[in-house]
């Protein structure tokens, strides 16, 4: 860092601010209902390269340039305006010339450096493409050093930070609903939007998502390419899926590409069981005669198409931070569909059935089921030894007389195989601990440089208790266990006697934060990384169980909750 903080200091010049726009920049933040902008649908190799570094320079002046990070001109017009000349410039050294005189719209900055200090730094943004020249050269690169040095600080236009948090806030883009994919500008600016949001304030990019610059410079062609709205959003769901987040699985709940996905539904829940799309539960009581599939089922087949090369077509498709959920919402994808009904070939018992299934269209029924834990009460006694509590329903004021009804219970299970309904990591710690510890720490987004990272100290959960709770604890989680759930049970693990029992989680935690696409499309990213208190990561693995239990094609056949089951098992053992 010392060497390109050296470059920056014999870059910068004095010069003296200027607050008017001409050309290319214009304060109107209003939304555009077209962008103007014609893109050959055959890029050619400098034209290429050409986009690349303009994705590169415009996402740098709009974090770093004072005059666009404060909002002062609006980036999305700036980069509509550019754009077309880009395109045109017939060689690296034009494209300079072109970036160049475009930059200088703006306006020169004052001069005078900028001296920040930051401790705990856990992750430095080197700005390596600025310190070479095979990306920008000769007074381009000067330029653009110059603004680092005399960059923005802190909060902008484009970004804020959450209060009390601490992830990213995005909500002053410009959204673009009513626009269609058919617009080459929008496409490149929902491109070079995400690229650039990834780039500088998702804190796990160099832990899960793909070799970033090569992302760019796969995604600028396919996005040239796809002509079309439905095109369109195929490739932001592509692209989404790259950086492994499975939070990013936020994507495609507009109504556009809800058409796209299909409005239709399988009515029940499947998972991955013994290496096969089973039918887990049926999603409503009420379907359960008119239903001809049944727990246990295997799905071999839909309209024909075998569910294990179905399974490969989608997962470019979907958003996933680790292999368990990937495979579980690759699956889920295979749910919807166009049609109200669809012919699927089951496994059932060593037989083969073709079966004709009716699909649910929203609104579905009032007591449709999401979980394993949905038919569970809030809490309850298994026997008169072991307590169980449901998270999905968990209410904090009902603690008290929770944990009264189980004072003299030898074990507790606590399911989070669900998203809780309540923030539970410290209000149910105060219960479990004798006094308080540490159980996670997190990363996130210095805003006076972009891309670089700061790590907090341990968080704390507990309090000094002598009459917490005494007994074995296991922590029940899975597939669905995401985020809060992930945090959650990070927080209980640290309680004495507790054990983390099931299959690996979601790999998704830490705050989200929404990042807004054309279209009326918007993403996710995990907007703070998660850690344990010795630095372990949790982005991408989750929460690894420490005694791992799943379910089998038997016990789901049979109504079994096996996982349940085995918590009840290892808390009477002696």
């Amino acid at each position: 860092m010392k060497k390109i903080l050296v470059i920056f200091l014999l870059s910068a010049v004095t010069c003296c601010s200027q607050d008017n726009q001409s050309g290319s920049w214009s304060a109107d933040h209003t939304e555009l209902n077209a962008s103007g902008v014609s893109i050959p649908a055959v890029l050619t190799t400098q034209q290429q390269k050409n986009l690349n570094i303009l994705c590169r320079v415009w996402g740098f002046l709009k974090y770093f340039h004072p005059m666009v990070a404060d909002g002062k001109v609006d980036a999305d017009r700036g980069l509509f305006a550019i754009l077309p000349a880009t395109l045109r410039a017939p060689d690296d050294q034009s494209l300079g010339d072109t970036l160049f005189r475009w930059i200088s719209e703006l306006g020169n900055i004052p001069s005078g450096g900028i001296t920040t200090s930051m401790n705990n730094i856990f992750i430095e943004n080197e700005m390596l493409w600025l310190q070479k020249d095979s990306l920008v050269a000769g007074k381009l690169r000067l330029r653009l050093l110059t603004i680092f040095r005399n960059r923005h600080i802190g909060e902008g236009y484009y970004v804020k930070s959450v209060k009390m948090v601490g992830n990213p806030d995005f909500a002053n883009e410009l959204k673009y609903a009513g626009v269609k994919g058919e617009d080459d500008g929008m496409r490149m600016l929902a491109l070079f939007r995400y690229w650039n949001t990834v780039e500088y304030f998702f804190p796990s990019k160099y832990l899960t998502a793909d070799q970033w610059d090569g992302v760019l410079e796969k995604y600028i062609p396919l996005f040239a390419v796809a002509r079309t709205d439905s095109q369109y959003r195929r490739e932001c769901f592509r692209l989404t899926a790259t950086i492994h987040d499975t939070h990013a699985g936020g994507i495609g709940y507009d109504s556009a590409s809800k058409k796209y996905m299909g409005n239709y539904s399988l009515p029940v829940a499947v998972g991955e069981v013994e290496g096969d799309m089973t039918v887990l539960f049926l999603r409503s009581d009420s379907l359960r005669q008119a239903s001809l599939l049944k727990p246990g089922d295997k799905i071999v087949s839909i309209n024909g198409a075998g569910v294990k090369k179905m399974i490969d077509s989608v997962s470019p498709y979907v958003q996933a931070s680790n292999t368990t959920a990937l495979t579980y919402y690759a699956m889920n994808k295979l749910t919807r569909s166009y049609r109200p009904e669809n012919d699927l070939a089951i496994q059932r018992g060593g037989n083969t059935i073709q079966v004709k299934v009716t699909y649910l269209k929203a609104p579905f029924p009032e007591n449709y089921r999401r979980n394993y834990t949905s038919i569970y009460p809030m809490y309850q006694k298994m026997g008169d030894d072991i307590g169980y509590i449901n998270l999905e329903k968990i209410k904090a004021a009902s603690l008290p007389e929770i944990f009264k009804a189980f004072e003299n219970t030898r074990g507790l299970v606590i399911d989070v195989r669900n998203y809780p309904s309540e923030f539970m990591p410290f209000a149910l710690g105060k219960y479990l601990k004798p006094q308080p510890s540490p159980f996670a720490r997190f990363t996130s987004t210095d805003l006076q440089l972009p891309g670089r990272f700061t790590m907090t100290e341990p968080i704390q959960n507990g309090e000094k208790n002598t009459d917490c709770y005494k007994g074995k604890i296991v922590i029940l989680i899975n597939e669905v266990s995401i985020s809060q759930s992930e945090y959650t049970a990070m927080a209980l693990k640290t309680a004495p006697n507790a054990v983390v029992m099931g299959s690996q989680t979601a790999g998704a935690d830490g705050n989200v934060s929404q990042v807004y696409l054309p279209g009326g499309m918007s993403s996710m990213i995990s907007g703070l990384g998660v850690y344990y208190p010795d630095k372990k990561v949790t982005q991408g693995i989750g929460i690894v169980p420490d005694i791992e239990v799943k379910p089998t094609v038997k016990g789901i056949a049979e109504g079994r909750d096996e996982v349940l089951e085995k918590a009840l098992q290892y808390i009477r053992a002696k």
